[in-house]
């Protein structure tokens, strides 16, 4: 489905909210290679917003954006060393996708219940979406439950899930992970870069 074509059948669904629906998606060098996914929970204070047009493609501007630039950076460019990675962030926003689960622009923070019925609610158009990106790797920022259910048909029958990682049936990588307003730069990306490696994920430089 055309991303124009998505956000219609968002405005029609939600009618007079619609106004509050915070657009997401990919960035503007999206595309061949590592496609990396970051699935959020909901917008935070962005009634309106294109998350595109003032995150992924404009650069990193709050705490939030420069943990996935950082996140990013590491899956694309092999891990360099954490002090070697600011010139590379900006950059590595625009070749990502990041959606939300929760359309509505809300809080700081949202409880587990809501953030299920939201996701079944909006199912048929995240699944489609997801299916649009074709990422190889699905970073799981506090969604990794809903995305278990979400992508039931990718999920083998012998599922090979861990603590951290579930490897679906079409090769992608669904990895367990915070949400990146409760992480530490540097430690943070040492922890991503153990998972990846032993998944054999990222880039060389």
């Amino acid at each position: 489905m055309h991303p124009d074509d998505l956000w219609s059948s968002y405005d029609e669904r939600y009618g007079d909210r619609r106004s509050a629906l915070a657009k997401d998606g990919a960035g503007q060098e999206y595309g061949p290679g590592q496609r990396l996914l970051v699935v959020l929970k909901e917008p935070n204070d962005s009634p309106g917003r294109d998350l595109r047009v003032d995150f992924l493609n404009a650069g990193a501007k709050w705490v939030i954006w420069h943990r996935i630039a950082e996140w990013a950076t590491g899956i694309l460019h092999g891990f360099p060393p954490y002090d070697q990675i600011q010139s590379l962030k900006n950059a590595s926003l625009r070749r990502i996708a990041v959606i939300n689960l929760k359309k509505l622009s809300g809080g700081a923070s949202i409880d587990s219940a809501t953030l299920h019925r939201h996701a079944f609610a909006d199912r048929d158009l995240i699944r489609s979406r997801i299916s649009d990106l074709n990422p190889t790797t699905i970073l799981a920022c506090g969604t990794f439950e809903p995305l278990l259910w979400l992508l039931d048909r990718e999920v083998p029958t012998t599922a090979n899930l861990d603590e951290n990682t579930l490897g679906l049936t079409n090769g992608v990588t669904v990895i367990r992970w915070r949400h990146p307003s409760r992480t530490s730069g540097p430690v943070t990306y040492g922890a991503l870069r153990s998972i990846c490696i032993s998944c054999e994920i990222g880039e060389k430089q």
